[in-house]
């Protein structure tokens, strides 16, 4: 499989700031704000990283002969969940940013500070989830095969 891009991963966060913008310029609008951080979000964030992670190491375990066998479904699921943790990462930070810089634009300062550490606490937790992303695609490598010609 191919490693992650950081190109697609900026498009996507790109993408998903103006998604996020849009969605709460719209919302504004309907005097009231959807896009900002929350407990639930870094919850489930957390859980990610801590899955990713999980699975990861099973397969550095493996690979490095501390354990005896590992099915190649296992190795897979972990290496496609660190990718999807790595661009879902991106554009869970990509829509908070872009949901914050509408508040900051549109509103007035009360309700910046009613989400700005929400938001600023969610958008550290997704770049985590990003950098676990990284680190369990990292694990998950295994050596090419050399070639006996």
């Amino acid at each position: 499989m191919k490693k992650a891009s950081g190109l697609i991963a900026a498009i996507i966060g790109i993408s998903f700031l103006c998604i996020g913008f849009l969605i709460n310029l719209l919302s504004l609008n309907a005097s009231f704000i959807l896009v900002h951080g929350s407990i639930g979000l870094d919850f489930a964030i957390i859980l990610s990283i801590i899955l990713i992670l999980f699975y990861a190491l099973e397969v550095k375990k493996f690979l490095d002969g501390k354990k005896p066998d590992l099915k190649p479904n296992k190795a897979v699921f972990a290496l496609l969940l660190s990718q999807s943790g790595f661009y879902s990462g991106s554009a869970i930070l990509g829509i908070l940013i872009g949901g914050f810089i509408s508040i900051s634009i549109f509103t007035k300062g009360v309700l910046l500070t009613l989400h700005l550490s929400n938001t600023i606490i969610s958008a550290f937790f997704a770049i985590l989830l990003i950098g676990a992303g990284l680190f369990g695609q990292r694990l998950c490598k295994t050596k090419p095969p050399e070639n006996k010609a």
